[in-house]
């Protein structure tokens, strides 16, 4: 692609330099996420789909589970339109039900693994499920009795060795047992129709459900295939994470089954510190995880002269990554023979997956997050006017995809604010997030928006902007900026600070306040630096900022 015509980034699309004709006109798939597992898979059949504890299967055997559970959720009164709640850990189960539910019409509503019992019983009653599928570990006796006392749950289906204590409660064996010789009708799907309900990471305010229909799924994954990402079908691809996120659904369930790589399900090591001998073990080809796990990579005795080129991806998400961070995983990458980039990128729950990442050595920019993925449009606009800003100028980052969402679960007004109509007739995403775009098509994020701190009337901070400026003092891992009330309706800056060094907080500490001193004006530089081994996260991943600034107030800081 030439130089940029207007200087408008979502009219030259200067991103599209770095993806061929062929990857740019693919046709975009326009079927059930079930329909188009199966037409992916075409030839696939023998090869390995999923390697668990609970089992081995092959594509062949995957499909004949699928169907076996649609036909047990359709025995049980599942139709179009309805939603089925889960709260299962990474196993061979959820990948049934994910795509058992889209061929009965139906959605799915997971949770994360060990939400407590008030938290089941409110999503079961919001989203009005009869069906509620669960790990036999996971359910206590308070938990059941609690759920069909408080819910219009019908039936729980508990998986594992664990036999029911109410009648309603089925094992899965039983479960299964009702769809056998059944045959389902035909069921007209538009691919438009709710299929998954994922909530939002929480980090700076009340999750929401986020509806994602199978055109989410499928395009993101048809965007990640037409790219410079190696993918093949028989490639191992290592997954941690339970699907009651979007990208893990998206990224780590549907994308890998998508592409007939073998799935191997794995649960996140006890020990964090043990991670590396699962990737001895395992050999995956594809890695998605957060700059914890590669810390212990990059920390690794067991690793130490070990030939890693057999990993061909590495994604990271969940915590922004800092300048030095990521040259010491480069660093890690080059002396381990990866021939692969660092998989960073940016996008959220309500884009259903990444609308811009790292894929080719020439989006790769320190500070950055990549180029746009090559059906998706990302552009800045000012947040006070809505007037689309050009490259260098920093606004509002906007997305208009394919696989936005339909909006919020039972919340028309929210979706209205962030789900807009502008000039040029599209719908624009709203982020929240602060950014710029260059003319090379790179995105920069600054921050949210929603993270800003009003320390005057006539002076605010964003505190995305100054935990990237202390990110680069050397022996600082992580940073958060909190906001303390002062009592008048404005607030006083803090700072939380993870040192690379334990040993050497105290340095890092007086490192930091003079850096503050140095660069930052008075008003904006932390009124208390806090040392913490680890900042709180969210159930994906994310800077818990919300419980740090609660620990602010009730005197629990540390």
């Amino acid at each position: 692609m030439n130089k940029p015509l207007t200087g408008y980034p979502s009219i030259d699309k200067p991103w599209l330099k770095y993806y061929t004709e062929e990857q740019i006109n693919a046709p975009l798939p326009h079927m059930t996420a079930y329909e188009y597992l199966r037409q992916q898979n075409v030839g696939h059949e023998d090869l390995q789909a999923i390697d668990s504890a609970f089992g081995n299967f092959t594509y062949r055997e995957l499909f004949s589970m699928i169907d076996r559970t649609a036909a047990s959720l359709w025995q049980l009164g599942v139709k179009k339109g309805q939603i089925v709640l889960e709260m299962l850990p990474v196993m061979p189960h959820e990948s049934f039900l994910f795509y058992g539910v889209d061929i009965t019409g139906a959605a799915l509503a997971p949770l994360a693994p060990m939400y407590p019992t008030e938290e089941v019983c409110k999503a079961a009653r919001k989203f009005d499920a009869a069906l509620f599928f669960t790990f036999d570990m996971l359910l206590t006796p308070e938990m059941e009795q609690a759920v069909y006392a408080q819910t219009g749950v019908q039936h729980i289906v508990s998986i594992g060795a664990v036999q029911a204590r109410d009648p309603r409660t089925m094992t899965w064996e039983a479960f299964l047992a009702l769809g056998e010789g059944v045959t389902l009708p035909e069921i007209s799907r538009d691919p438009e129709d709710l299929l998954f309900l994922a909530s939002t990471g929480g980090s700076t305010g009340e999750p929401k459900s986020v509806m994602l229909n199978d055109n989410c799924f499928n395009i993101a994954v048809h965007q990640y295939i037409n790219s410079a990402l190696d993918y093949q079908a028989g490639d191992r691809w290592l997954r941690l994470w339970p699907i009651f996120s979007a990208t893990a659904a998206v990224s780590n369930c549907h994308l890998p089954l998508s592409v007939g790589m073998n799935n191997i399900l794995r649960f996140f090591p006890e020990n964090m510190s043990d991670f590396d001998q699962m990737v001895l073990q395992e050999q995956p080809e594809h890695l998605m995880l957060i700059p914890q796990l590669l810390d212990v990579l990059e920390n690794s005795m067991a690793l130490e002269n070990k030939d890693l080129s057999y990993i061909k991806t590495c994604g990271c998400g969940g915590l922004s990554i800092t300048g030095q961070f990521e040259a010491r995983v480069n660093a890690f990458f080059k002396k381990h023979n990866m021939n692969c980039v660092l998989g960073y990128g940016w996008g959220c729950t309500e884009n259903a997956t990444s609308a811009a990442m790292r894929t080719l050595p020439e989006t790769v920019m320190i500070g950055s997050v990549g180029a746009p993925q090559v059906n998706t449009i990302v552009s800045i606009f000012d947040p006070e006017t809505g007037k689309e800003l050009t490259y260098g100028q920093e606004g509002e980052l906007c997305i208009h995809s394919h696989t936005l969402m339909m909006g919020y679960y039972q919340s028309a007004d929210t979706s209205q604010q962030v789900m807009k109509v502008h000039e040029d007739g599209l719908v624009w995403l709203h982020t929240g997030d602060l950014g710029s775009i260059n003319s090379d098509g790179i995105v920069t994020v600054i921050g949210r928006m929603t993270r800003m701190i009003l320390i005057s009337p006539n002076a605010k901070i964003y505190p995305a902007a100054l935990e990237d400026a202390i990110s680069k003092v050397k022996g600082v891992q992580e940073v958060a900026f909190c906001a303390v009330p002062k009592g008048d309706g404005f607030y006083t800056p803090v700072c939380f600070i993870v040192p690379e060094d334990r040993a050497e907080k105290e340095i890092v500490c007086s490192k930091v306040a003079q850096f503050c001193h140095d660069h930052f004006g008075e008003d904006m530089r932390p009124a208390h630096i806090y040392l913490r081994d680890c900042l709180p996260l969210t159930r994906v991943g994310k800077p818990d900022v919300r419980k740090l600034e609660a620990e602010l107030l009730a005197g629990n800081a540390e």
